[in-house]
């Protein structure tokens, strides 16, 4: 406890008395005046040299829980999505379709976008197929894609209508009915859900809200208008039950001795600093990892990418993040990422192998965005590791 409360008296020092830096730069050299160091050690990859590796890799990443779809292609990914829909039908219109004494007159569909990728004038279109079978969000992979059965020999949508910020189009009213007879009784009709494929001179993402947005039912309406011959007309809404995006792409390649985050195809990045001079028996009070983006390897989306995660890895041959999760935020401050990674920086001091970080977009599942970091071989965008430890008595 007592070094508890030195920590946190020492944590909330610095709160109370330090700025923002002016160089975006440094690791944290003016984190702490000369004053405040007293009795307190730092390690410093500025000042120091330190051996370090880095590389990036290609993980398994379930993008079934994303609250985007993402939708295009540039020139290195494409992404298709799938979405199944529930159509609302009052028991007064399910005796008329019994029946068949109803038609559908007109289906359209709005939907206002939650990320861009792209130019504001690079061109984005897509097609709009019928599935064929039975699918489920966790089971449509990469490697399964092509075996899914999917009706391209016709689009089943018209009059699109695209802009970054709102997509409208119709969808075919015979495939809209079969929906309708499907929800009456699903042993008629037919309602696997409909599969988004970009046009082939698409050079744009666009994110439609998927199942899991908060505001899902607002900015994706599917709106169905039906008419009892020569009665009424009334027009039925229909929402997503299921949906997935698959995003296929190419692995990057730097110019720059770069590594490289990606959203929607999990490419992350390890690194790994020699901290064998660090001594042991220590309290580690901050550790400042900073790491640097180099823009002319760097893709963003809106949103962006504003953080990383730093994750302890428990073997850097595997890639297996440790079981205890240990993790630390970067945050991102023009072309910078640096946060504290104390807890980390601890457990190794405390004995656990060091095998590394692994650094991932937060927003991974949610986008495209391409960010590209100077590896440990940069010559101007290296990272750097700032510790501030004291010795244990």
């Amino acid at each position: 406890m007592k070094h508890l409360f030195k920590i946190g008296l020492f944590l909330f020092s610095i709160i109370i008395t330090v700025g923002c830096s002016d160089d975006p730069s440094s690791t944290g050299s003016g984190l702490l005046p000369d004053s405040d160091l007293i009795g307190m050690e730092v390690f410093d990859t500025d000042s120091i040299t330190v051996n370090m590796t880095s590389s990036f890799f290609e993980d398994s990443l379930d993008v079934s829980g994303s609250d985007k779809l993402l939708v295009g292609r540039n020139s290195y990914a494409k992404s298709v999505a799938f979405v199944k829909f529930y159509v609302s039908i009052p028991d007064s219109i399910a005796e008329q379709i019994e029946n068949d004494s109803i038609v559908v007159k007109n289906c359209w569909v709005t939907i206002n976008p939650n990320y861009i990728l792209g130019d504001d004038n690079a061109t984005f279109d897509f097609n709009l197929y019928k599935i064929n079978q039975d699918w489920d969000a966790t089971g449509v992979t990469r490697d399964n894609l092509n075996t899914i059965s999917i009706d391209k020999s016709t689009d089943i949508s018209f009059n699109r209508v695209i802009t970054d910020t709102l997509i409208t189009f119709n969808i075919n009213n015979t495939i809209a009915y079969k929906w309708l007879e499907n929800g009456v009784d699903s042993t008629k009709g037919e309602n696997f859900g409909v599969y988004f494929s970009p046009t082939s001179n698409s050079n744009k993402f666009i994110g439609l809200p998927a199942l899991t947005s908060a505001s899902v039912l607002d900015e994706f309406g599917v709106y169905i208008e039906v008419e009892k011959y020569g009665s009424y007309l009334d027009t039925l809404t229909a929402s997503s039950t299921e949906d997935v995006h698959v995003v296929e792409f190419t692995n990057p390649s730097s110019n720059n001795n770069n590594i490289f985050m990606m959203g929607g195809a999990a490419i992350r990045s390890k690194l790994h600093f020699d901290l064998t001079s660090l001594p042991k028996n220590i309290v580690v009070n901050k550790a400042i990892l900073s790491l640097y983006i180099d823009p002319t390897e760097t893709v963003q989306g809106t949103p962006t990418s504003d953080t990383l995660y730093a994750i302890i890895l428990d073997d850097s041959t595997t890639n297996k993040i440790n079981s205890y999760y240990d993790i630390g935020v970067l945050y991102r401050d023009e072309n910078v990422y640096s946060g504290d990674v104390a807890s980390i920086i601890q457990r190794w001091s405390d004995g656990l192998d060091n095998q590394g970080f692994r650094i991932n977009l937060s927003n991974e599942a949610n986008c495209v965005n391409k960010i590209a970091i100077g590896g440990a071989k940069s010559t101007i965008y290296k990272p750097k590791l700032k510790i501030i430890y004291t010795n244990r008595k």
